[in-house]
């Protein structure tokens, strides 16, 4: 007799990054790779994987994506499936967790991977009557911006940013909120 098909779905999957703090849309290079029981790579694996992502912090839904999503069964070599850049695009920590779409109780995740403002851009607001100076003690006004790796403001920034220098009244520490929309007038 002949039995029924039979499918055999990898164990596991684990999810590497060569470091785990990154600038909010810098490509980064993720691999995944396909395991059996036995923790050894299942090289012939072909799988159309499917990724998604886990909030850490903050823990509610940023509407956050990742630049691919699914994994095509051709793109697999040996077992294993290299993303090279590729993004996060919004502020926080998450983990990464990739599942076989047939037994979808066969999954791996990655390590917590944290994204971050490339820079916070300071740009003072152009002095009043038409001037290109600003009188001393006169109060200047400036937006904070938190912006990616490409420079782009970073929507969902919620931090805090402190103030220093020499010389100036400056103001006190502040906490980023979502009304924000990454960028703040002082």
């Amino acid at each position: 007799g002949t039995s029924s098909n039979i499918t055999f779905v990898p164990d596991s999957f684990t999810l590497s990054t060569s470091k785990t703090t990154f600038s909010v849309n810098e490509p980064f290079t993720l691999t995944i790779t396909a395991k059996n029981s036995a923790g050894t790579t299942t090289a012939n694996y072909k799988g159309a994987s499917t990724l998604s992502i886990n909030y850490v912090t903050p823990s509610t839904s940023q509407s956050g994506s990742l630049s691919t999503s699914t994994l095509t069964g051709s793109s697999w070599s040996s077992g294993v499936y290299t993303l090279s850049s590729f993004t996060y695009n919004k502020f926080g920590s998450i983990t990464i967790t990739c599942k076989d779409p047939t037994t979808t109780s066969k999954s791996g995740t990655s390590s917590q991977l944290t994204f971050l403002p490339k820079e916070l851009s300071v740009e003072p607001t152009s002095p009043s009557g038409g001037r290109d100076f600003y009188y001393q003690d006169e109060d200047i006004a400036a937006t904070v911006t938190a912006k990616d790796y490409n420079g782009n403001t970073i929507s969902n920034y919620v931090s805090s940013v402190g103030f220093s220098g020499s010389n100036l009244s400056l103001p006190s520490n502040y906490s980023f909120t979502s009304s924000d929309s990454g960028a703040h007038i002082f």
